[in-house]
């Protein structure tokens, strides 16, 4: 049995109230690359603190996510 996927937030959310519906396991889309070969999603691994999440970024590595 798999086990369910973290269903994305609504696209209608401003940037801080998407940080609420984050959990480990999801994709996001970045609007800025951290560099030119990087992949354009990032898979968050884990929250750090309030506003920031660690994630993983093909072509890139760890990478962390603040808002």
């Amino acid at each position: 049995m798999t086990s369910p996927q973290p269903q994305p937030p609504p696209a209608n959310l401003s940037a801080s109230a998407i940080f609420r519906y984050l959990q480990p396991g999801m994709w996001l889309r970045l609007e800025e690359l951290p560099n030119p070969f990087a992949h354009y999603e990032a898979l968050i691994l884990s929250q750090v603190s309030d506003h920031e999440w660690l994630t993983w970024i093909p072509e890139h590595g760890e990478y962390l996510l603040v808002l």
